[in-house]
């Protein structure tokens, strides 16, 4: 059966502001992240990065650790999602996020604490459908068009401090990578030590904080 499809959208800081905005997150900023430096905010909730897609580097899911605490994963089953799938997956495992409550991520929240099946958390992802039409209408370019005419893809992972550990949480893999964290004060310059050394040999990628 072919899966659903959404329109994309461009992975950029502002866009994903713009997105939470949207969706009724609060008191969050999204930051793009120009070189791999640790100049960021120490309160860093996790990174979403943007690589090219068949990813070819297998050393991202390489899982390394056995954990006994485990963060909230979702496997992605529609199309061009990934993006708001990293948001989410972020959003979700960060308990110190404020969001509106009759907002659009705030229903989303109540209608998945109900659900059972991979089925079922798929269909509470629809409530972002109309949001996620509006955006990319609103941020496609001529250049987003002519990657879409070579089939060049990108796909978005997430990356975040989770206990004593990182998660590389990836939901089209439907599972993720484990790393150590030596100390929550040290999850950026690790977190981005293992960007650096596990992205695409040609360069080609992108990534933006959320604090």
């Amino acid at each position: 059966m072919v899966e659903e499809c959404w329109n994309k959208i461009t992975t950029t800081a502002e866009i994903f502001q713009e997105y939470c905005s949207e969706i009724g997150v609060d008191g969050i900023h999204f930051e793009d992240v120009y070189s791999l430096e640790e100049q960021l905010d120490k309160g860093t909730k996790g990174f979403i990065v943007s690589l090219p897609y068949p990813i070819q580097n297998t050393d991202f899911y390489e899982n390394n650790y056995q954990t006994e605490h485990h963060p909230f994963f979702i496997h992605q089953t529609i199309g061009n999602i990934c993006p708001l799938m990293a948001i989410i997956h972020i959003l979700i495992n960060s308990p110190s996020v404020q969001y509106q409550s009759d907002g659009t991520y705030g229903r989303f929240i109540r209608s998945l604490q109900q659900t059972q099946t991979k089925e079922e958390i798929t269909q509470c992802f629809q409530i972002f459908k109309q949001i996620h039409f509006q955006i990319s209408k609103r941020c496609c370019t001529k250049e987003d068009e002519e990657r879409e005419n070579i089939q060049e893809v990108y796909h978005c992972i997430a990356i975040i401090p989770f206990g004593s550990h990182i998660f590389v949480l990836d939901g089209r893999k439907g599972s993720y990578c484990v790393l150590s964290l030596t100390s929550r004060s040290s999850f950026v310059s690790q977190a981005l030590s293992f960007i650096c050394n596990n992205a695409p040999s040609n360069g080609l990628f992108s990534v933006v904080s959320l604090c």
